[in-house]
């Protein structure tokens, strides 16, 4: 993915935290079996856990986490996570 291409969805994937953030939005970094490449989706924790519709694409887990908002913290993988679910950032 070019440059610019990864700061105009990094762009878009930060305006969609930010409007969310009372919300507590979670990304999800995972590789799914049953397609190629690499996926970030969006969820919301407050009140409730919650499904979005933002997902972010990558060819590896790296070009994903480039398209992520700046400033969030990686969190600690449960044992619990489902397989294909490598980390979370809030």
């Amino acid at each position: 993915m070019s440059d610019t291409l990864d700061a105009d969805v990094r762009d878009q994937a930060g305006k969609a935290h930010r409007n969310l953030r009372d919300y507590l939005p979670l990304w999800t970094v995972y590789r799914p079996s049953e397609t190629e490449g690499w996926r970030a989706k969006l969820s919301l924790r407050y009140p409730e856990p919650a499904p979005t519709d933002v997902v972010v694409h990558g060819g590896c887990r790296e070009e994903v986490r480039r398209q992520l908002p700046s400033g969030l913290t990686k969190l600690m993988r449960y044992p619990s996570d489902p397989i294909d679910v490598e980390e979370a950032w809030a």
